[in-house]
């Protein structure tokens, strides 16, 4: 009898406990009806229409904004989180304040779907304080993807580039030890965003013979684009352009 009550007592205990962090986590997560959730989920929405199909298996990750965290972004547990005070820096930046949430959600969606396929490592915070080569690539490929994903989806943040690093790293108090510096961020920046403005070009290239009728140039561009950032609508263009290059042949 004493053990029975025991279990029970144990059980209501647990539940109490439950019940508790459930509410806790409540008040320290936004609701989806929260204006600023929502306007960051409509832009990820958009970035993962883009990005569907640029690593294999992807799907669009949990999204959370939390009031209080440790991180102020992460990408661990097939989710991604941002603190409430990365969203407000994002929207300090003025007329540049959704480009700079794009470029972060892009960012950050990059590394989702990195997770997924086996090659990334988390960098953030890391115990031995190494970076590695793998960490630095990790990190240049999110870049490039991210802009390459933002510019398409309508987003410029090569417009903020320097100037919003330089902004995180100094009002989220990151730490170059573990991570990566200053100057080595601000860098890779710059060098994803010319990256990423050439991908750009040819795509606008590639979607111009195609309408001139150039379908054997738009093909053989989209094939260069695919082998890089391969979605659905690439696909889709790459396949057009091969048919009305045979047919009209």
């Amino acid at each position: 009898m004493q053990k029975t009550l025991k279990k029970i007592l144990s059980i209501i205990i647990l539940i109490g406990l439950i019940s508790v962090s459930c509410r806790l986590f409540a008040q320290d997560t936004l609701s989806h009806d929260h204006r600023k959730w929502k306007q960051a989920y409509h832009i990820l929405g958009k970035l993962y229409q883009l990005e569907i199909d640029t690593f294999s298996n992807a799907t669009i990750p949990v999204f959370s904004i939390e009031r209080e965290t440790l991180v102020d972004f992460e990408y661990l547990n097939r989710r991604i989180t941002i603190s409430e005070n990365l969203y407000d820096i994002c929207m300090n930046m003025g007329k540049d304040s959704l480009n700079a949430l794009a470029f972060v959600l892009a960012h950050e969606l990059t590394h989702h779907y990195q997770r997924k396929t086996g090659r990334f490592a988390c960098i953030l915070h890391k115990s031995e304080n190494i970076v590695t080569e793998d960490d630095f690539l990790t990190e240049k490929e999110a870049d490039i993807y991210g802009h390459y994903a933002a510019r398409l989806a309508g987003f410029s943040p090569c417009e903020i580039g320097e100037r919003f690093i330089d902004s995180l790293y100094t009002k989220l108090s990151i730490d170059p030890v573990g991570y990566l510096p200053l100057e080595m961020r601000k860098k890779m920046i710059t060098e994803a965003c010319q990256h990423a403005d050439t991908l750009v070009r040819l795509y606008e290239c590639a979607n111009y013979a195609s309408i001139l009728g150039k379908y054997d140039i738009a093909g053989a561009l989209h094939d260069y684009l695919l082998a890089r950032f391969p979605n659905k609508k690439m696909y889709y263009m790459t396949a057009l352009n091969k048919l009305e290059h045979v047919k009209c042949n």
